[in-house]
């Protein structure tokens, strides 16, 4: 008698349920790339903020280890006349020492550093206790040279500076 017979394809409720089971998994694979290219772009700033640290470093190891004017006794930090990083002479002159905008040594700022800033700590420190600071010059310094960007810190790299080594790095 009047048996209705059913037609081939997909009910509204299974089109429903399988549009909302591709929409979640592309939103998964929209979420995970897009975190991916976040940690390739995060990557990207720590290479360049490991950069900046060492060029820093580089920079200093031109110089003296102390002053060439020095008594001795002197605080660590620039002296008198030198108010900027183009008239350091000395390692210990960047104890302290603040950077943004990024720039070169003669102070020029450097395109493509927007964002980036550096700070420089110098401590004395003794060959028994390379993590403390020492009392007083026992001819031994250790520079930290922080980057950050957009204020997030990127790179922390430090160097041991002495007077042995001071004419082989020149």
């Amino acid at each position: 008698m009047g048996r209705e017979r059913r037609t081939a394809g997909f009910s509204l409720v299974e089109t429903v349920i399988s549009g909302a089971v591709l929409a979640l998994l592309a939103g998964a694979v929209l979420s995970a790339t897009t975190a991916a290219a976040d940690r390739r772009q995060d990557a990207a700033v720590r290479a360049r903020a490991n950069q900046l640290a060492h060029d820093l470093l580089g920079e200093m190891r031109r110089l003296a280890y102390g002053d060439p004017t020095s008594t001795g006794g002197e605080p660590l930090g620039p002296e008198a006349g030198e108010s900027d990083r183009s008239a350091f002479d000395d390692v210990d002159d960047f104890d302290g020492y603040k950077e943004e905008p990024i720039a070169d040594a003669s102070g020029v700022e450097l395109s493509g550093f927007e964002g980036f800033a550096r700070r420089v700590s110098v401590i004395w420190i003794t060959p028994e206790d390379r993590t403390s600071p020492a009392a007083g010059d026992v001819g031994l310094k250790r520079v930290t040279v922080w980057v950050t960007h957009a204020g997030k810190p990127m790179a922390e790299v430090s160097a041991e500076f002495t007077h042995a080594w001071e004419g082989a790095w020149r």
